[in-house]
């Protein structure tokens, strides 16, 4: 509450309406879990955690996911940090050789491969 009297004024409402961002919670956001379709969740996690590890900015949403899943930091070849008109983030991993990567005993094809991160099939 930034203001005394929104309290009062709380007292009003049937409905209140939150959204995911924890603007009217403690904003501490926390990964329970993920859920891929279709995909390897193995393999989502390494690539999230590569992702977030890897990205120049992070936001609260993208904090929670390198908390969830740490991940090595690689170089990038772009990096587009998440705007709110955008909805989205995205990283693309810059790698010559182009080789699938040995992620503990696991092989991780993130090499050369652009990820995005957000609801990126969102319209204004």
């Amino acid at each position: 509450v930034q203001q005394s009297n929104a309290i009062e004024s709380l007292s009003n409402v049937d409905v209140l309406c939150l959204d995911k961002t924890g603007t009217l919670t403690a904003n501490r956001l926390k990964v329970n879990d993920a859920h891929p379709i279709d995909f390897d969740k193995a393999e989502m996690q390494r690539i999230l955690g590569t992702m977030v590890a890897s990205a120049a900015t992070l936001n609260k949403t993208a904090e929670a996911v390198a908390a969830a899943y740490p991940g090595p930091k690689r170089p990038l070849l772009a990096d587009v940090p998440f705007s709110s008109a955008r909805k989205w983030s995205a990283v693309a991993f810059k790698d010559e050789s182009g080789r699938m990567k040995d992620e503990g005993g696991v092989k991780s094809n993130i090499a050369r491969a652009g990820f995005s991160f957000g609801a990126s099939d969102a319209r204004h």
